[in-house]
């Protein structure tokens, strides 16, 4: 697991009182894997299998389970109505629905502030 904590930064001096500040969040290593990616590309694909969530873009994870952690963290969203236009959702052609993820603007100020403290085995 890897502790992130924004006490140390100055990033949300003008915060009106989102969560980050004051307060650490514990992430998995697949989770920050998700959050990298969507530091380079706003949106990712996502779709839904039988009302259950499928996210293919971890290699040798089950993306679905970090999607859903992070999303009850506040720190993304996550919409099956709305599918990425241009994506070609070949990864994803077994879904009943096809959706997307994005930051929050929780996930965005979690983004801007996080000072990484190590990864720690649990």
């Amino acid at each position: 697991m890897s502790t992130f904590s924004c006490r140390s930064t100055k990033s949300c001096e003008n915060c009106t009182g989102c969560a980050v500040e004051d307060s650490e969040v514990i992430l998995a290593p697949d989770e920050v894997l998700i959050l990298m990616q969507l530091s380079q590309t706003p949106w990712l694909p996502l779709g839904a299998k039988k009302a259950q969530l499928v996210f293919r873009e971890l290699k040798d994870s089950d993306g679905a389970l970090y999607v859903k952690s992070l999303e009850n963290k506040g720190v993304i969203s996550v919409s099956l109505q709305e599918p990425l236009k241009g994506f070609s959702y070949k990864n994803y052609e077994d879904c009943d629905q096809l959706g997307s993820i994005g930051l929050t603007e929780y996930g965005m100020r979690l983004l801007d502030a996080l000072d990484i403290r190590g990864v720690e085995d649990v």
